[in-house]
């Protein structure tokens, strides 16, 4: 899994993963996965590119588990949930979670999702020193 180097504020880092996932227009209309072109617009990109970034998309009414099961069968989302302990949070919608609550769902929702090129925007923001280190170790293991 490749990473995007650190860098000083306001080189364009969030502005460029914004632009890959597709939420910014960009001066680049595909990228390659895989080796294979794949426009920005594509199904083929949507399906292929999962981001956590400043502002993730929720669903309004749906609790995380009812996001989560979009994805994946139930035991993998009570894997999910449990690795960031965040089970007794299932049943809440999302917008009523505290920032740290939010980001721990935003991150195990990547672990239900199916992705080939993952995008995560400053990942620790909001996390506790224990989380952030299961952040290192769940996606080191991927």
């Amino acid at each position: 899994m490749g990473h995007c180097p650190s860098g000083r504020n306001r080189a364009g880092k969030s502005t460029l993963l914004r632009g890959f996932a597709g939420f910014q227009p960009m001066e680049y209309e595909s990228f390659r996965i895989d080796g294979v072109e794949t426009p920005l617009a594509s199904t083929r990109h949507r399906d292929l590119v999962c981001s956590v970034l400043d502002q993730s998309i929720w669903l309004r009414g749906l609790t995380v588990w009812d996001h989560f099961r979009l994805f994946a069968p139930v035991k993998e989302c009570q894997r999910a949930l449990e690795l960031f302990d965040i089970e007794h949070l299932a049943y809440r919608i999302p917008a009523t979670l505290s920032t740290g609550q939010r980001q721990r769902a935003n991150l195990a929702s990547t672990l239900v999702r199916p992705w080939r090129v993952l995008l995560l925007d400053e990942p620790e923001s909001g996390l506790d020193e224990e989380h952030q280190g299961i952040l290192a170790a769940t996606y080191k293991a991927r």
